[in-house]
């Protein structure tokens, strides 16, 4: 598996996976090939860092050693669907299976699912093949064009946490680097919300916690990720 920045050159989104692939040593490839299976980010940062690093774990793994697209949806949140059924329409149905991340945030998980399903009856028709509870794979046509979807919600289920984010699980791992007892404590001081959290944690805790998961082995990083290591294994043995 190997990883293509998608975004523009000169974006963010672009510029922050080159800078992080150097400073993590992650190889990435900056040509954009014919590319089928695409990453779409619904949120932003660091949620591209963190599936960069994920997919990099993938590296070498699979027989055919494919090519995986990654960037930042132009629409936020649950709209980055319609974002996913875009990519189609402009690729004239050669992106065959996209892979979108979104924060649960507040929303109670039979709601987000819910939403989602509305947004895509908006544009195509889709019916689930695998169905686990931050984790759904569809089948969906539109048109001429069919193609897969595999939607993750982030989030974890622990109550210390207000919201669920990608944060949830980057901080998990941020309690065996600056200690449990100081994430709890900046957890109350930012009203258990992971994302203010996060952001308190210094740039060297931050880039400890990416550095570790470059270290863990997937078995490993699966305590941490379970519902976006199964996605991107599915997306792996989705045929192109």
């Amino acid at each position: 598996m190997k990883i293509v920045p998608l975004a523009p050159s000169g974006t963010a989104t672009y510029r922050n996976l080159v800078k992080w692939s150097r400073r993590l040593k992650i190889s990435i490839f900056l040509q954009q090939y014919n590319i089928n299976k695409i990453v779409l980010i619904g949120n932003g940062t660091p949620d591209d860092i963190v599936l960069m690093i994920l997919l990099s774990k993938f590296n070498g793994k699979a027989f055919t050693d494919s090519l995986i697209g990654i960037t930042k949806s132009g629409r936020l949140w649950i709209e980055s669907i319609l974002s996913g059924i875009d990519i189609v329409d402009k690729t004239h149905g050669k992106v065959k299976c996209l892979l979108i991340i979104i924060d649960q945030e507040k929303m109670s998980l039979r709601d987000i699912w819910m939403q989602i399903h509305e947004k895509i009856s908006e544009r195509a028709s889709c019916s689930i093949v695998n169905d686990a509870k931050r984790l759904r794979v569809l089948n969906c046509s539109r048109g001429i064009y069919n193609f897969n979807f595999i939607i993750t919600i982030n989030g974890l289920d622990i109550t210390q946490y207000c919201s669920h984010t990608i944060e949830d699980h980057l901080l998990e791992i941020a309690k065996d680097v600056s200690g449990a007892e100081r994430i709890s404590r900046l957890l109350a001081e930012s009203d258990c919300d992971p994302k203010t959290t996060w952001s308190k944690l210094s740039k060297q805790e931050q880039l400890e916690v990416y550095r570790r998961m470059t270290e863990m082995p997937i078995k490993r990083l699966r305590r941490y990720f379970k519902q976006h290591i199964k996605a991107i294994e599915t997306l792996e043995k989705l045929q192109n």
